[in-house]
């Protein structure tokens, strides 16, 4: 029967295997708040008929996430996985620190809160400001690559003013050359 996956005994792969943990660990906070603290009743909501259908790939997607979870820890477990009851406990802080930090935020005026709600406000602002400097990129490249290709095909707008004895001239003169080529082999 094995026990934990355990880490390497070595310096940097403990060093390595904490920041994994950390960064999972962050992820799950961030994730429980965000889950527990953007519940907005919105009964206007609730009156619009949308007409969306009824299983959509959010809800395809939120149910495999729910089902493949339990779903790998018990083939886990039959296979003879069996990690020892203390290990979850530390797996379970972040999550639980994430939603007591939302739970808490629901009474304004928590000092660190207020903290964790500016950092927040700044990222989004930051996020808006990154999202507009690449769009504006993405215009800016798009305008010159337009305007490159009409400045090069310009000329050929020319070839054909439109006129109906210029198009019977066209077809006439492939018409010679499709006679022609055969006897240029």
């Amino acid at each position: 029967m094995r026990v934990g996956a355990g880490t390497p005994a070595t310096g940097f792969g403990r060093i390595a295997a904490a920041a994994a943990w950390l960064v999972a660990a962050a992820a799950a906070a961030i994730t429980a708040y965000v889950s527990v603290r953007r519940v907005v009743r919105a009964p206007e909501r609730r009156r619009v008929m949308r007409p969306d259908p009824v299983l959509t790939l959010s809800h395809v997607s939120a149910l495999l996430t729910l089902v493949l979870g339990p779903a790998s820890l018990a083939t886990a477990m039959l296979l003879g996985y069996r990690a020892p009851w203390i290990a979850s406990v530390p797996s379970l802080a972040p999550a639980l620190l994430g939603a007591a930090l939302a739970i808490a935020g629901a009474r304004r005026g928590a000092p660190l809160l207020l903290g964790i709600e500016s950092v927040g406000a700044r990222a989004r602002r930051g996020a808006r400001a990154a999202f507009r400097t690449v769009t504006a990129l993405e215009r800016r490249l798009v305008d010159t690559l337009g305007r490159a290709f009409r400045a090069v095909a310009a000329p050929l707008w020319e070839l054909h003013t439109g006129d109906a004895q210029e198009y019977l001239l066209f077809v006439v003169g492939l018409s010679v050359l499709a006679l022609v080529l055969p006897f240029l082999r």
